[in-house]
C-alpha cells in the first residue's frame, strides 16, 4: 500500500496577542504569508454590552450610596462641630457668671475677686490689681475696671534664666462706691485656654461685666 505524499511547506508562523491587535487596529501591518484572525465582533459587541450594564449600575447604585455615605458623615461631623461649640460656650458662659453683692470700698471687691480666682482656679490667688477701664466714664451703676489676679509666678530658664514674670487671670469689675454694690466677672479666655475659633464662639460678658 502506497504512502500519501506530505507537503514539506514550512509551518505559518503564529503572532502574539499584541501584534493581531495592532493588526486590527491598523498600527502594525502583518507579512503577507501571515493570515490575522478577523476581529471577533460578537465577542465586542458583548463585552461592550457588559461595560455599559457596569456603567449603569454604578451610576444608580454604586455613586448614589457613595454620595448619601459622604452625606452622612458630614452632618455627623457637623453634628459633633455644633456639640462641641455649644458645649464650649456652655462653659464660658458659666465662667463668665456674674458674682453681686455689697461692699463698702474697692479694696473689698479686690479681695472678693481674689477669692474667687483662688477657689476656682489655683489656691495661691491673691486680691486682684484693678485700674478703671480706660476711655470709659463711670455710669449710674458705677465705675468699670479692669482687674487681673496673679495666681503663680514665673522664672525662666534657658537662654533667659532668671526672668520673671505672672500667670494671671483677667477679671471684670463694675463698682458703684456711693451704694456699696459690687459685680465682677471672669473673662474669657483665660490663660492657656485655646484661641476663640469663630465669632459663634463669642461669648459676651453679662451686663453688669460690659463696657458698652
Amino acid at each position: 500500500m502506497q504512502k500519501p505524499v506530505r507537503d514539506n511547506q514550512p509551518e505559518q508562523p503564529s503572532l502574539s496577542r499584541l501584534e493581531i491587535l495592532g493588526a486590527w487596529l491598523r498600527v502594525w501591518t502583518p507579512p503577507r504569508d501571515v493570515d490575522v484572525p478577523p476581529i471577533p465582533w460578537r465577542k465586542v459587541a458583548m463585552g461592550a454590552g457588559v461595560l455599559v450594564l457596569l456603567g449603569v449600575f454604578v451610576a444608580l447604585v454604586i455613586a448614589p450610596a457613595v454620595d448619601e455615605e459622604k452625606d452622612r458623615s458630614a452632618a455627623e461631623r457637623q453634628r459633633t462641630e455644633d456639640r462641641e461649640r455649644d458645649a464650649r460656650i456652655a462653659a464660658q458662659r458659666r465662667e463668665q457668671r456674674a458674682v453681686t453683692g455689697r461692699l463698702t470700698s474697692l479694696a473689698q471687691v479686690e479681695e472678693a475677686i481674689g477669692a474667687d480666682a483662688a477657689r476656682r482656679f489655683d489656691a495661691d490667688g491673691r486680691p486682684a490689681d484693678c485700674e478703671p477701664f480706660p476711655g470709659l466714664e463711670p455710669s449710674p451703676e458705677g465705675v468699670l475696671y479692669d482687674c487681673h489676679v496673679v495666681i503663680r509666678e514665673l522664672v525662666s530658664a534657658g537662654e533667659q534664666e532668671g526672668a520673671r514674670g505672672s500667670l494671671t487671670i483677667p477679671y471684670r469689675a463694675r463698682y458703684d462706691d456711693e451704694r456699696g454694690r459690687y459685680a465682677f466677672c471672669k473673662v474669657n479666655p483665660r490663660p492657656g485656654e485655646q484661641a476663640i475659633r469663630g465669632p459663634d464662639d463669642v461669648v459676651l460678658l453679662p451686663k453688669p461685666c460690659r463696657a458698652v
